[in-house]
């Protein structure tokens, strides 16, 4: 029997295989060398490789495997790839020289992972093996497929016989006509059509294998050794250099300048950067001069001496963003011309073009404009509607294809820059001091300064050694130390435990934990870890271990419950992590009515036990033990966070305040349980009333923290924000480790577009509640709204570990890091695998329809739209009050270029269910994919004074929009106040 696991996933695809001449050779004479050359061919060969939609499966030494979904792209890249290389080895040394081979096969292949296996790579590879350097090879299956295709010739080279195939390949070689040299068939391949070379190829095949083997080996040990010297490098110059810019500042010349010589002789390379640093803005211009004589050129409609000029651009820098744009604009032009002068051949006679046709060449020429001008998104768009008129148009495919590859290399293209940007930053910052330096040498009056400078430090030397010897001779040196440096500790209250028969005391001693973490935080030097975080885990035997593991470096009060006849003892012990094991701190005892004095022996117990200097803080007592009971039941049935256990807390507390109408912290419980309900059910008038009890519990006691939290949520979600902001700060100033307080600030400084704040807060409150998933989707909202992807993607990832809703992260948020950072085949395949369980789901067409519109795949996209917009409107029509699935009816139109469609449905959306945000914030999708921004506007202005949600406006459909310069303050909220600042 076959399990779905061993079925093997077969496909055909196109196989490119490369491998650099000589490239042992080099390295023997000049490893250095061989290494920069390597990495220039790596990078040319990832460039082109995205260009023209390959996937590099492996890198072994400088041999390349890539993969091609189309035999025609692939020859198209090697046939770039040589001409690269050919300007690149102009005027250059043996040695300096990149000359690669390369072979390709059209076969049937295994996926493995990441990797392929199958005659179709053996075949490539023995292809490739053959081949001569600076040539290309193909098989005749790849030929079938490439001819009347590409403009080419070929040298047929007859059958070859290849290891362990079976049958004879047919193999050509191809002549490049540009390249003079390559325009004739090589002296392999006339020494191949005479005699067969099969122990020739199978002699190199093993030589090319060996070679590939030791450059990844000595690549790799190279690697290894560069990354540790370079680390301990790194170090040693980031000390000279701190030396060198600290004496600069003492006014010191020699002594920096000897640091900087450190610097030069720890990195000789350094010194030649800064020597040459006027010699490579002197290359940039000469690049500069290339480039601008080639744009005019093609202005002109001379594209042969504008790709000239290109071509030299190419000789020097293999890697130029500029030179590739206008190279795809040089190929997209003689398509145009090639295109032309084929209808005049065509057509004898004239014939009356249409209004479509006429509006279809309207569209190419905004196409090429917007393609020029970088505009990829806009250029697709543009094309889109072209493609409702005509959707098999062959110069928008072409054009579809030049946007898709122009993209894919920009990006290759900028990273690779970003990385030499940063190589290059060190070099600057050392030139720029090193100028500092040279000008200070130049100057005088130093040694004043430097008289000066030593008078202040001994005077400070003598104050300061005055001061230690007084406080030794007032408290002695232990006290000194407790004084000066205080012990600091973090410590977490965990679930308490209870004897067998005495469960019941449960409903109330579960509150201990949350109450003493509330007293603990009032103490100085400790940083006390939330109970969301600390009551996750029962503090048995077997699990102590696992919480000592998440919660490091943290002392664990443990706390054991027994009842006899209305009395409790609770007996502590507590985990110390500098001891390593738990330590029994003593018992306290008592009633009910007396929990607050127990409260303040565990405190006073505790607090000994790690050494703590600190004052325990003050717990009042109780006015009234049975409401107080009842209180403390309710915080029971609270943590459960069910709609009934709410329901039986809430009962609890409104007995209690019966029992006792003064009793504020009751008041402000009942608040924070209407709140919790109000997340449960979106029922809005319960926010209403956890206001009102915050409110009255404040009427009891000013002081109550959680009272002004939960104000503050309310005032947040009814768009009060400076009211919300003056109570969350009131509730921070009476507990400051509170990490909803501050999970609240990060929100409250998003909206007001403070996302540094914003990140400051999230980050605090992660360091009080670590185990809890709102702390980390907090900060990865943060990270999120500054753009910074990949911290954000791992903190949701955090967030998911912790129990945060999966598929709602990856819907709202996750999805839209994933479409900015390029990566669309995540968002399809997460998506495609949810459709399997949820076939009726329109929303997941819609999302994998917007993600292959986005990575260009117009055809795949416009087929899931359309299957998507079938079942939304199947779902409207068994349901004609079911607005959302209208809106996204609209959506699907307006994606699939139906604006008038699209707007009729969202307005009849809208008439079903005005009152909704969620249909106004599709209102406000739909006119920006419309590209209608003052209709897009509005719209966002509706649904925010709705609701302000975040995940809408990180939604990609916005993207257009969010460009605008109007985008930041029309989402962003003032808010007056003073900020709490930790």
């Amino acid at each position: 029997m076959m399990f779905p696991t061993d079925i093997e996933t077969r496909k055909l695809t196109a196989i490119m295989f490369t491998d650099i001449k000589g490239f042992s050779k080099k390295m023997a004479q000049n490893e250095s060398n061989a290494f920069e050359l390597l990495k220039t061919h790596d990078a040319l060969l990832r460039v082109l490789a995205a260009k023209f939609d390959g996937r590099v499966i492996k890198s072994i030494g400088d041999s390349f495997m890539i993969d091609f979904a189309s035999a025609v792209n692939a020859v198209r890249c090697a046939i770039e790839a040589q001409k690269r290389f050919s300007h690149f080895n102009k005027k250059k040394s043996e040695i300096d020289k990149i000359e690669i081979r390369v072979g390709i096969h059209l076969g049937d292949v295994i996926i493995r992972d990441e990797d392929i296996i199958g005659d179709g790579v053996n075949i490539a590879s023995r292809i490739e093996a053959m081949a001569g350097p600076n040539r290309i090879w193909i098989s005749q299956d790849v030929y079938q497929q490439i001819r009347n295709k590409i403009p080419l010739r070929v040298f047929p080279l007859g059958p070859q016989r290849l290891k362990n195939i079976p049958e004879q390949i047919e193999v050509y070689e191809i002549l490049i006509d540009s390249i003079v040299e390559f325009a004739t068939p090589s002296a392999k391949a006339l020494e191949t059509l005479a005699h067969n070379q099969e122990e020739m190829a199978q002699k190199v095949e093993k030589e090319e294998a060996l070679e590939a083997t030791r450059v990844e080996e000595a690549k790799q040990l190279a690697k290894q050794g560069f990354e540790k010297r370079e680390e301990e490098q790194k170090n040693e110059i980031a000390e000279h250099y701190a030396k060198a810019e600290k004496y600069y500042e003492e006014g010191k010349t020699g002594e920096a300048e000897a640091e900087l010589n450190k610097i030069y002789q720890l990195d000789p390379q350094q010194k030649v950067n800064t020597e040459r640093k006027k010699a490579a803005e002197e290359q940039e211009g000469t690049l500069q001069d290339f480039l601008q004589k080639a744009n005019e050129l093609f202005a002109e409609g001379q594209l042969d001496a504008a790709e000239n000029e290109v071509n030299e651009i190419f000789r020097i820098r293999p890697l130029h963003v500029g030179a590739q744009q206008l190279l795809a604009q040089i190929e997209e032009e003689r398509y145009r011309i090639e295109e032309r002068n084929r209808v005049k051949r065509v057509v004898d006679a004239p014939i009356k073009v249409t209004e479509d046709e006429r509006h279809i060449e309207e569209l190419l020429e905004q196409t090429r404009a917007l393609l020029q001008e970088e505009k990829f998104t806009e250029a697709t768009f543009t094309l889109h509607e072209l493609f409702a008129i005509d959707p098999n148009h062959s110069g928008g495919r072409r054009l579809e294809e030049s946007i898709r590859q122009t993209e894919q290399a920009k990006a290759e293209l900028l990273r690779i820059q970003a990385d030499q940007a940063r190589e290059e930053q060190r070099t600057r910052e050392l030139a720029k001091l090193q100028q500092k330096v040279e000008e200070q040498k130049q100057r005088q009056g130093n040694y004043q300064q430097e008289v000066d400078y030593r008078s202040r430090r001994k005077k400070i030397i003598l104050i300061a050694a005055a001061i230690i010897t007084a406080g030794i001779a007032l408290f002695g040196v232990p006290k000194l130390l407790d004084i000066v440096f205080p012990k600091k500790a973090t410590v977490a209250v965990l679930q308490p435990a209870y004897a067998p028969h005495d469960t019941s005391a449960s409903e109330i001693f579960d509150a201990v934990p949350i109450l003493l973490a509330n007293d603990f935080s009032k103490c100085e030097h400790l940083t006390v870890i939330a109970p969301s975080s600390s009551l996750l885990y029962n503090p048995d035997q077997v699990r102590i271990q696992k919480i000592v593991s998440m919660l490091p470096s943290c002392y664990l009060v443990m706390i054991t419950v027994q009842e006899n006849r209305g009395e409790y003892t609770l007996t502590v012990q507590v985990f110390n992590p500098e001891l390593k094991r738990v330590v029994p701190v003593g018992s306290v005892e008592g009633k009910i009515s007396s929990l607050n004095e127990m409260r303040t022996g565990i405190l006073q117990k505790v607090i000994e036990a790690m050494e703590i200097k600190t004052v325990v803080p003050a717990i009042p007592q109780i006015s009234d033990a049975d409401a107080y009971e009842l209180y403390l039941k309710a915080f029971h049935f609270r943590q459960l966070n069910t709609g009934a256990g709410l329901d039986s807390a809430k009962d609890f507390l409104l007995t209690a305040v019966q029992i006792d109408p003064s009793f504020g912290d009751a008041y402000s419980l009942l608040a924070d349980i209407k709140l919790r309900t109000f997340f449960l059910t979106d029922d809005t008038q319960l926010l209403q009333s956890a206001s009102e009890y915050a409110q009255r519990a404040l009427r009891c006691s000013p002081n109550i923290a959680l009272a002004h939290r939960v104000l503050a949520v309310c005032n947040r979600l009814q768009q009060n924000y400076t009211s919300a902001l003056s109570s969350i700060s009131r509730s921070v100033a009476l507990r400051s480790q509170d990490p909803e307080c501050y999970r609240e600030l990060a929100l409250l400084s998003l909206i007001a577009g403070k996302f540094d704040d914003a990140t400051m807060y999230a980050s605090i409150a992660l360091q009080h509640d670590p185990l809890n998933a709102k702390s980390y989707s907090t900060i990865a909202l943060a990270r999120q709204m500054k753009q910074e992807y990949n911290a954000a993607e791992e903190a949701y990832k955090q967030s998911q570990n912790l129990g945060e809703n999966e598929e709602d992260l990856t819907a709202n948020f996750v999805q839209d890091i994933w479409l900015n950072e390029g990566n669309y085949d995540k968002v399809i395949k997460y998506f495609q695998q949810k459709l399997v369980t949820s076939p009726k789901e329109y929303r997941y067409y819609y999302w994998i329809g917007r993600a292959y519109q986005l990575s260009l795949q117009i055809s795949t996209a416009q087929k899931w739209l359309q299957d998507g917009l079938a079942v939304a409107q199947q779902k409207f029509e068994t349901n004609p009050v079911d607005a959302p699935a209208l809106s996204y009816v609209g959506l699907f139109h307006s994606r699939l270029g139906n604006f008038s469609d699209g707007e009729t449905a969202m307005n009849k959306a809208i008439q079903i269910n005005s009152s909704s945000a969620d249909i106004l914030f599709r209102s406000a999708e739909l006119y920006s994919i419309q590209r209608n921004g003052q209709k897009a506007f509005s719209a966002l202005a509706k649904a925010l004074r709705q609701q302000y949600d975040f995940s809408e406006l990180l939604n990609p459909d916005f993207s257009f929009i969010s460009r605008e310069p109007e985008f930041l303050p029309a989402v962003t909220r003032k808010i007056d106040g003073n900020w709490p600042i930790k």
